[in-house]
């Protein structure tokens, strides 16, 4: 039995049944999947997936991320293919990251981002979950794994990640050597990132940062989601691989949920089957 692990559902967040559901394909950039990988630390490494929106990005010193079929999502149906982290052990002082993530600005224009409607607002956020599998023979502690965060702009302009961690959320450490889904509710503890990661606060609920209570009273119903995004690393001492798929999120219960997959492989045998049957028919006599 797979573990499927869901919280008490507060009155700000409800697991009920979307009244508008879509359901959108995440394609690799290469037939059969792709990898981006990047050595620098600065600036990171940063791709776009094709034209869907989705980036590979903040990926540094040697990690990897792509969309390949190496394990697909066994907590879904179809699925062929999912997003694969890939993070060296770099010794001390690890530094080493790798994200996808997708942006409700245009990020060919920096001032879009304070102009952007986004993606809806913190206080009309109805859903938001996500499915990961840990590797068992990474070598990073039990507690890591995929996290899941919320990209916000504050009304001062403020850029910020509101981020889910499945081990602060269940009891110090996340299993490995199975699919996980994970929903995020009111009660589910998120911790805060300034400017994209300058100081945190950890352990408010996600009720105390809709209702304006939590550590920043600038975090409230009225902040604006600007995007998602899924990653690894960043302080991680040791070798992480892993997967993660099935992100879903939905404002006034119109649910969005995004599954990666690869491009199929070309069959080349296809054309020449074809051609072979049009001429047999070619030369079939007339009656």
């Amino acid at each position: 039995m797979k573990p499927i692990r869901t919280f008490v559902v507060g009155a700000l967040l409800a697991c009920l049944s979307a009244s508008f559901a879509q359901t959108v394909n995440v394609y690799s950039n290469n037939p059969g999947g792709d990898a981006f990988t990047w050595s620098g630390n600065n600036p990171d490494g940063f791709q776009a997936i094709g034209n869907s929106g989705w980036y590979y990005a903040n990926v540094r010193n040697g990690s990897t991320v792509g969309i390949d079929n190496s394990r697909n999502d066994t907590l879904m149906t179809n699925s062929n293919g999912s997003v694969h982290f890939q993070m060296p052990d770099t010794g001390t002082n690890p530094t080493g990251k790798a994200d996808v993530e997708y942006y409700g600005w245009n990020v060919a224009d920096p001032g879009s981002f304070l102009t952007s409607a986004g993606l809806g607002t913190l206080g009309n956020l109805t859903s938001f979950s996500y499915d990961w599998y840990k590797d068992p023979a990474s070598t990073t502690s039990s507690a890591t794994a995929p996290s899941l965060r919320l990209i916000l702009r504050d009304s001062s302009g403020g850029f910020h990640y509101l981020v889910y961690e499945d081990y602060t959320n269940n009891g110090g450490s996340s299993v490995s050597g199975t699919w996980v889904h994970d929903s995020v509710t009111a009660n589910s503890q998120l911790w805060l990132t300034h400017d994209g990661g300058n100081g945190s606060e950890h352990d408010n609920s996600l009720s105390q940062w809709m209702g304006g209570t939590g550590f920043d009273s600038a975090i409230n119903s009225g902040t604006t989601v600007m995007g998602i995004s899924m990653g690894v690393g960043s302080g991680w001492n040791g070798a992480f691989n892993g997967w993660a798929d099935n992100i879903t999120i939905g404002f006034n219960g119109q649910n969005t949920q995004y599954k990666f997959e690869t491009v199929p492989a070309p069959t080349w045998f296809v054309l020449p089957g074809l051609l072979l049957a049009f001429a047999i028919l070619k030369s079939r006599p007339k009656a």
